[in-house]
């Protein structure tokens, strides 16, 4: 029965095929790193290509195991799930923005790459969400529709992150089918 084994650093760029020369880009997995201290890096490292007022959106090891976490953090993130596409087809989803709050909120939609398994992109350039930005009245709700054109990449799943106001990032996920 086939099983995963947790290879040192040392020996990762083997596995993974790369190299001085390679493309591929190998995060070093150190030996004390936890399932939470790794998430956390991922989205941190995600997070990036966000803009700046959202980039320290409060992503904490405490914050993704829900403990001693502010509200911010303790909110668990939303999964949406695209309608399967094959390449050259496009994914529509419908999204509601719900303003529970007392006064009116400002929102835009951010996206990071969609990544596969094997580490194929579908990058954030190719979702477009309508409206991008728009204001939510006080008590009120909006939707929005989110497109995704998936180009010619492998059949897989692949998920990015959606990051709208300061709330906690939901994971959107896509299947490319054959």
């Amino acid at each position: 029965m086939p099983y995963f084994e947790r290879k040192p650093f040392a020996n990762l760029q083997e596995v993974a095929g790369g190299g001085p020369h390679s493309p591929v880009e190998v995060s070093p997995l150190v030996a004390t790193s936890s399932l939470k201290d790794r998430a956390a890096a991922i989205l941190r490292e995600q997070s990036q290509s966000l803009p700046a007022w959202n980039r320290n959106a409060g992503i904490s090891k405490t914050g993704l195991a829900g403990f001693d976490a502010p509200s911010l953090n303790a909110v668990a993130p939303v999964l949406l799930n695209a309608p399967p596409a094959r390449p050259g087809e496009k994914s529509h989803l419908v999204l509601s923005v719900i303003n529970d709050a007392s006064s009116n909120v400002g929102y835009s939609f951010n996206f990071t790459d969609l990544v596969s398994a094997t580490g194929e992109r579908i990058p954030h350039s190719a979702i477009v969400c309508t409206p991008k930005a728009a204001t939510v009245p006080a008590g009120g709700e909006l939707e929005a529709g989110v497109e995704i054109e998936i180009p010619s990449v492998s059949p897989g799943e692949y998920r990015g992150l959606l990051v709208c106001m300061e709330t906690v990032p939901a994971i959107l996920t896509v299947i490319v089918s054959a």
